[in-house]
């Protein structure tokens, strides 16, 4: 004969479940949300006077939306424009249209890549390496091919070959090239 336990500790063990799943959901609510954390690789400094060129910035695209291949397309673009653009993968951080993220909003290579990018917002995070990221979303307005390749500079220091590293929380996506890019959305 098989004895019930007592209702007491019925009520204490489905409590203690529901507030695990209830911490869980929070921890996962807040990974989720998180914005990308752009690698800090190390890199060579480099100073430049006079104009920093397309050639002398790192830009990393990402897809945020469900449109395939829409950050190789991205990549392609930047790449016949000069950039140097080392991998492309996906996020979930969502983005409707353009995100450029940089060291700063007025750092003379986000302005550069921003020309690129006529209605794309942009965000600093103060990273260290001076790349650019380029987050694209499912109502991405255009590329604008247009753009000048050159900014005037008094002199700026620049990252000359930087080489991205993951961040912990990065884990690769179905399209994405380059095995350290966080999110599971199309490229």
């Amino acid at each position: 004969m098989s004895a019930r336990p007592p209702a007491w500790r019925t009520g204490v063990l489905l409590f203690v479940m529901v507030a695990l799943l209830a911490v869980v959901a929070v921890l996962g609510y807040k990974a989720l949300v998180a914005p990308i954390k752009s690698p800090q690789a190390p890199c060579d400094s480099q100073t430049i006077s006079g104009a920093l060129k397309s050639s002398d910035v790192t830009v990393r695209v990402y897809n945020s939306g469900s449109k395939a291949g829409l950050a190789a397309s991205i990549q392609k673009q930047l790449e016949t424009a000069g950039f140097n653009v080392p991998y492309i993968g996906n996020t979930q951080t969502v983005v409707l249209d353009a995100k450029i993220i940089g060291t700063a909003v007025d750092a003379p290579e986000v302005k550069l890549v921003a020309a690129f990018f006529p209605s794309a917002t942009i965000e600093a995070d103060s990273r260290t390496d001076h790349s650019v990221d380029v987050i694209v979303g499912d109502t991405f307005a255009g590329f604008n091919d247009q753009a000048p390749t050159q900014i005037s500079v008094d002199t700026v220091v620049i990252c000359a070959t930087p080489t991205p590293t993951p961040t912990p929380s990065d884990s690769p996506g179905a399209d994405d090239t380059s095995g350290d890019t966080p999110g599971d959305a199309p490229s």
